[in-house]
């Protein structure tokens, strides 16, 4: 088990290394690797835990009937997934999770937490910190909701790149998909997506190199 992997996971922020390993324990963690592109969870099917992704990076994914797929957001180290799911006892997966690169992902139950079996002070700390990143997961759909609720493809793009400077904190940054799941995400056509770039970048609105982005100047979306 890799207990520094699992050190950096918001789940376990505040537990004392001395007593990592219990809470993990508590648990009854389960370990599995990935490559590029495996499922990691199928819509469709039952939750199988609470997952972390212990390295790598995933996404999270809803398709449609025809087979349309969806980014709903981007996973990286120490993020969780399903854990909304498994809390909320629901039977079939809404979403799907996938890989984007060779990864490794832990599952854990969270009945003894959620239950009260995780012992002392570890199992009260796991409980806040799970309820602080549900918390933190309702204001990004909140954040992705005001992206794609504009009704052009350069205002998706520009409410996406706007929320990611103010992460960033700085007018460059990087952005966690690629051009796929970035057009996946906006729910656009990725020809449609590049040539979109490629305009604001000619209009002085932007710079970019694959996923490294930079905002050239002040703008203002306009109301749609």
């Amino acid at each position: 088990m890799n207990y520094e992997a699992l050190a950096q996971c918001p789940l376990f922020a505040g537990i004392a290394a001395d007593r990592l390993e219990r809470a993990v324990a508590a648990l009854s963690p389960r370990q599995a690797e990935y490559e590029r592109e495996q499922t990691i969870l199928l819509q469709g099917e039952a939750p199988r835990g609470l997952g972390i992704l212990l390295s790598g990076s995933a996404l999270i994914v809803k398709e449609d009937y025809w087979g349309t797929r969806t980014v709903v957001a981007a996973l990286a180290p120490g993020d969780l997934f399903a854990e909304a799911f498994c809390c909320a006892g629901v039977a079939e997966m809404p979403v799907g999770v996938v890989a984007a690169e060779k990864s490794r992902a832990l599952f854990g139950d969270p009945a003894a937490l959620l239950s009260g079996g995780v012992p002392g002070c570890e199992g009260r700390q796991l409980l806040d910190n799970l309820m602080r990143i549900l918390a933190r997961k309702n204001l990004l759909l909140l954040q992705r909701l005001a992206v794609i609720s504009r009704r052009t493809l350069r205002g998706k793009l520009l409410t996406y790149l706007s929320y990611c400077a103010q992460d960033a904190e700085a007018r460059s940054f990087r952005i966690p998909l690629d051009r796929q799941g970035l057009a996946d995400y906006l729910a656009a056509d990725r020809s449609a997506l590049s040539a979109e770039l490629s305009k604001m970048r000619k209009e002085g609105l932007i710079a970019f190199r694959k996923n490294s982005f930079e905002l050239k100047k002040r703008f203002e979306i306009a109301a749609e």
